[in-house]
């Protein structure tokens, strides 16, 4: 369907010409969100430490929305390569989320759930590939006339998350390890803890900021 998309659009009198770059724009196309997700994991490290977990996961939000509006609109407006260019968006949005959500994950879990907390990402990850190949199914978007309509649902995520995102905590540990702000530190902790010792686990993360700077 996209390659006929594809060839109507911008090669409709020249099949020639097509036939000798389709199999160069169609793995341009399929190869773009590959791409853009190993430049957006190199960038999750240095975000993430700079600006926060938090906020750089709040903030990855607009590449995702660029992204489902370009490739949403590739079709009604007949520009191929709006699918290659937000293909490649989405995959910077999902290097960053997939480094940066793996890493909170694992600093606001308690130490007999971390191993579970951590495989999350990876398990919804997992589910929402299965979701968009149910939504392919020829019943519901697989057709000439409804497959782009597929891209919009990028934007219930998104909206999800921004709304959830407020109710949230930063990491402890990036609070404490970066900002250096004890007091905010043990407040979030406490509400993840949902007790209000949590001494031990500050004084062990205090031990371990120390040891990073000697290092």
């Amino acid at each position: 369907m996209i390659e006929k998309f594809i060839r109507e659009t911008s090669f409709a009198d020249d099949a020639e010409r097509f036939n000798a770059v389709r199999a160069w724009i169609w793995s341009s196309i399929v190869s773009a969100f590959p791409f853009g997700a190993i430049f957006g994991s190199l960038m999750a490290a240095t975000l993430s430490d700079k600006y926060g977990r938090k906020t750089t996961i709040f903030f990855n939000n607009i590449p995702a929305a660029i992204a489902g509006v370009l490739m949403t609109f590739a079709y009604p407006f007949k520009m191929w390569y709006l699918l290659l260019i937000g293909r490649f968006i989405i995959g910077v949005n999902a290097g960053i989320s997939s480094g940066v959500i793996t890493t909170i994950l694992t600093e606001i879990s308690p130490d007999n759930l971390r191993g579970m907390l951590g495989s999350c990402n990876q398990l919804f990850l997992t589910a929402a590939i299965l979701f968009s190949n149910v939504l392919s199914f020829e019943t519901i978007f697989g057709t000439e006339a409804r497959w782009q309509y597929i891209f919009g649902f990028t934007f219930f995520p998104i909206i999800t998350q921004l709304i959830l995102l407020r109710f949230c905590p930063e990491s402890p540990r990036y609070t404490l390890m970066f900002e250096h702000d004890e007091v905010q530190a043990e407040k979030d902790l406490r509400v993840l803890r949902e007790r209000v010792n949590v001494r031990d686990e500050i004084d062990a993360m205090k031990r371990e900021a120390i040891e990073r700077e000697v290092h």
